[in-house]
């Protein structure tokens, strides 16, 4: 009873000083994280950012399906030891957004990886260092989901994505390394869209002069 009270109570205190995705969109800001407002959300732009936070858990509501809607999203962070560890279930990838950019743009029929489970890790001292592995996928199949109306729409698609950051006092630099991001879907019977996109890589960071 005392865990699970522990637990709410840990919730309760995050919501304050975490920037939803909403409100980091409304801020011209990357959904993952700010250059300029360090909280909670900024351990998805940078991992090793997750040692300089204490424990917490995070919920957003809202859809999970919607092409250019935020998802639903949760995870929980805590000290384990010598190091800082959590998962986070339903976070978007960046393979995931790009699909969603080339199905707008190219008139595309193309499904986006939504369930995705990502798991972070990050220490140090002086220097801290993070990592993190995120993998999705998403697979819906109209003829075997009862009832079935036709043989299409059958679609999948599938993210891997690597992250890992450095930071020390009044830096931090990042990459985050796509190793993986493929979609297709049936538009008509024998007919299919796919898009698989070869392996990237983001690179980025932050000094702070003041």
């Amino acid at each position: 009873m005392t865990r699970i009270v522990f637990m709410v109570a840990i919730a309760l205190f995050s919501s304050s000083a975490m920037a939803s995705k909403a409100r980091m969109q409304a801020l011209a800001q990357d959904e993952n994280g700010s250059a300029y407002i360090e909280d909670t959300r900024m351990i998805f732009l940078n991992p090793a950012l997750l040692a300089r936070q204490g424990d917490f858990a995070n919920f957003e509501m809202g859809s999970s399906t919607v092409p250019s809607t935020p998802n639903a999203e949760g995870g929980m962070f805590r000290e384990l030891g010598a190091v800082k560890m959590g998962i986070q279930l339903g976070r978007e990838s960046n393979a995931a957004t790009r699909i969603g950019i080339i199905e707008t743009a190219m008139g595309f029929a193309l499904s986006e990886p939504h369930n995705t489970f990502e798991a972070i890790v990050a220490g140090g001292g002086d220097m801290k260092w993070g990592a993190s592995l995120l993998y999705g996928s998403t697979e819906n199949n109209a003829e075997i989901v009862p009832p079935a109306t036709a043989a299409y729409p059958n679609d999948k698609a599938s993210t891997l994505e690597l992250r890992g950051g450095l930071s020390k006092d009044n830096w931090h630099g990042y990459a985050h390394l796509d190793l993986m991001s493929r979609s297709e879907s049936e538009t008509a019977a024998g007919a299919t869209d796919k898009y698989e996109g070869k392996p990237s890589l983001r690179l980025g960071g932050a000094f702070n002069l003041a």
